[in-house]
């Protein structure tokens, strides 16, 4: 019999853990709460694992931290006169009871196996007084209170979502205070923003807009006359907020999500080139770009599986960079031809790399490594919380990480929306005095590509 003394008592059924794993952790409070799941919560979970959707999702994710849970203590309950077997195990700083019972007085009713599992659920419920059924499910609450149970609802805090949040703000002056934009700070305005802010000045009488950008010491008034110059130029706002960042040296993380089309990678390459051309740090000098090698469902072009050596299997998932090069290249050959002046030799992407420094770096090699320069992390949506922290934790100080890709691109099976790595840090830009951030819709690679993005 365990000794554990507990504030409340909880007992989870399936809906809970279906729509959000992670929910169940602040139930537990620190292992404050008992947390209850009853076997027949496993039993469900377990057949819901096959699939693609965010129910099969969280079923998988659930099952892996079962896998890294510490088992403290077994015992035996009796109850009734039957007799539940009690497993209590720590996932984190956690505590979960998974109870199971070998007889249930429910099965000798004829019930739909819905239904059936339900009761099975309430049945363990019963075996503690005052405890509460969560559940999602307004069947299962409905059927928890005809048996004289508490139950309640767990929703999901949609907030959670990194698809709601944005990233430049807004702020409404007339056209006479303009000219004290830069003396001011967030809080003259009534507002308080995180350092690295990208900001919106709306003149109301004269419809004048004027893009800022916030930082410890106030408004800086983004050129955008001087960003123009650059060989690849922005088209959008939200690709001059990008542009802005890439070049400030005080920025030390960027990160971009950004529809397929919308000049993440093309952007980034800029950003990169003139970065290095302003940084007097020769220690610091040099593009590094990583890509994340997950592909789209295909587990067999992992780079293990790939035939060639290291070169040639990173060549496989270069394609985004080495467009982007192909691409700078023809942009500044066109802009050369049309002012009259004269058109650069035109170097293959590979010379174009070996001659600007830029460096393909193998993700899976990274441990004991120190990372150094302007640093290309592409299709982040793929990497777990654990790949993000061995990468970010390699980073030498003075150095600048650009993080990009597509919220809406996730080919990894175990992560989803709210768990990858590009959200968890496009979460850290809205808070963090380390991170900028900024999202891109608009697709500006053709009509082709936005009616795909819209409709497909």
């Amino acid at each position: 019999m365990s000794t554990r003394e507990y504030d409340k008592t909880y007992i989870i059924d399936t809906s809970i853990i279906l729509d959000d794993v992670y929910s169940i952790f602040p139930l537990s409070e620190g292992g404050k709460n008992r947390v209850v799941i009853p076997e027949t919560t496993l039993d469900e979970i377990d057949g819901k694992k096959k699939g693609f959707e965010d129910i099969n999702f969280q079923a998988r994710e659930f099952n892996r931290l079962l896998d890294e849970s510490v088992t403290l203590e077994e015992y035996d309950m009796d109850f009734e006169g039957d007799k539940l077997s009690i497993v209590v195990i720590m996932i984190h700083d956690s505590i979960f009871e998974l109870i199971s019972k070998k007889h249930y007085r429910v099965n000798e009713q004829k019930e739909q196996l819905n239904i059936l599992n339900d009761r099975k659920i309430l049945e363990i419920a019963s075996a503690f007084p005052g405890s509460t059924v969560v559940s999602n499910d307004i069947a299962m609450r409905i059927r928890a209170i005809s048996m004289k149970l508490n139950s309640e609802p767990l929703k999901r805090n949609r907030s959670d979502d990194v698809e709601n949040l944005e990233f430049i703000e807004v702020i409404h002056i007339s056209s006479e205070q303009k000219e004290k934009i830069q003396y001011s700070k967030d809080v003259d305005y009534d507002k308080k923003f995180s350092i690295f802010t990208n900001v919106e000045f709306i003149c109301d009488d004269t419809g004048q807009h004027i893009l800022a950008f916030y930082k410890q010491d106030g408004f800086h008034i983004i050129d955008e006359k001087e960003i123009r110059k650059l060989t690849v130029r922005p088209r959008n706002k939200e690709q001059i907020f990008f542009l802005n960042m890439l070049i400030d040296k005080d920025v030390p993380i960027v990160v971009c999500a950004g529809v397929t089309g919308s000049g993440k990678n093309l952007l980034s390459l800029q950003g990169a080139l003139k970065f290095s051309q302003l940084n007097s740090n020769k220690m610091l000098s040099g593009i590094k770009y990583c890509r994340n090698t997950i592909t789209a469902g295909d587990s067999e072009a992992q780079l293990g599986f790939l035939k060639g050596d290291e070169s040639s299997k990173l060549g496989v998932f270069t394609y985004p960079l080495y467009d982007a090069i192909e691409t700078y290249i023809h942009i500044d050959q066109e802009e050369a031809l049309n002012s009259k002046k004269p058109i650069p030799i035109q170097s293959s992407s590979k010379e174009f790399a070996e001659e600007n420094g830029i460096e393909v770096i193998n993700i899976n090699q990274m441990r004991g490594s120190n990372l150094s320069g302007f640093l290309i992390l592409d299709e982040w949506q793929n990497s777990s919380p654990s790949v993000n922290k061995l990468m970010l934790t390699r980073v030498v100080e003075g150095s600048k990480v650009v993080i990009i890709g597509d919220i809406h691109q996730i080919d990894h099976h175990h992560l989803s929306k709210y768990n990858n790595a590009l959200a968890i840090m496009l979460k850290h830009a809205k808070t963090s005095d380390l991170v900028g951030g900024i999202t891109m819709s608009k697709v500006i690679r053709g009509r082709i590509a936005a009616f795909a993005d819209a409709n497909l």
